[in-house]
């Protein structure tokens, strides 16, 4: 039991923080906002295009390069290996942000933006993976 209540205090405090960052400044809001949307539309955008047509191939591409052409090749599911690892780098640095916000603010002002440029370059990662298979 006593498990149970350290996991539920321990949930309590990081709610705290979190909610203590939601309402420190509108740019945190936009910045995880605006990272979150990005993550979700990683992830839509795929499934929406490809995934009905994708769904019966073995392989598909997954990487093209100016030189060599399409150079990796891999299941369906590997379009959406960037949406993971977006979902996987938000929730780890909201996490951070959290426990970094009180001590040092320029750090988390630092870790939100870098939270949401990294997000951008994976919608972008996202959109040619997408734009190779409707051309293919």
């Amino acid at each position: 039991m006593t498990n149970m209540k350290r996991f539920f205090r321990h949930t309590g405090r990081a709610l705290a923080a979190l909610s203590e960052l939601w309402h420190a400044s509108q740019l945190y809001r936009w910045t995880l906002g605006a990272s979150l949307a990005l993550v979700v539309f990683s992830a839509a955008l795929p499934a929406w295009r490809l995934l009905p047509g994708i769904l019966e191939a073995k392989f598909i591409p997954l990487h093209y390069n100016i030189y060599f052409g399409i150079d990796r090749f891999g299941p369906w599911y590997g379009v959406f290996l960037p949406a993971a690892a977006g979902l996987a780098i938000f929730l780890l640095n909201v996490v951070i942000l959290c426990v970094v916000f009180r001590s040092d603010r320029f750090l988390a002002l630092l870790l939100a933006w870098t939270t949401l440029i990294v997000e951008l370059i994976l919608l972008v990662a996202t959109i040619f993976i997408v734009s190779l298979n409707i051309i293919v």
